[in-house]
């Protein structure tokens, strides 16, 4: 807006199952892809994450994933290999390219870890 980029972000709550703790294999974010355009080829959606729930300087660093090229309306937004997911986890999507944004759903391939 006015020739600066405007940083979109979204939190989820805490990443639970029943206030225990889950592993990851994957999370996906299903999104509008195939938004690259002249000023912005790949476009990037960001991924961090808090064991502490959200508390400021307790993020984790960042995980970039493409949104896909202009065009490349098939790309998929997934992240892996994330490992066990404490039950105060916050996971935490950021975006700061000038192109369209909009996210419809988020799913996890995830079970519940054991506790002992």
């Amino acid at each position: 807006e006015y020739g600066d980029n405007i940083e979109r972000f979204f939190t989820t709550k805490p990443f639970t199952s029943n206030a225990d703790s889950i592993f990851s294999h994957e999370i996906e974010l299903v999104m509008q892809v195939g938004v690259g355009d002249a000023t912005t080829p790949d476009p990037q959606i960001r991924l961090d994450y808090s064991d502490q729930g959200g508390r400021d300087g307790t993020y984790s660093s960042e995980i970039s994933k493409s949104m896909g090229k202009t065009g490349e309306y098939e790309t998929r937004t997934r992240w892996s290999r994330l490992g066990r997911i404490p039950r105060d986890r916050m996971l935490r999507w950021k975006m700061s390219d000038p192109v369209e944004f909009n996210v419809y759903s988020l799913y996890a391939n995830a079970e519940v870890s054991n506790s002992g």
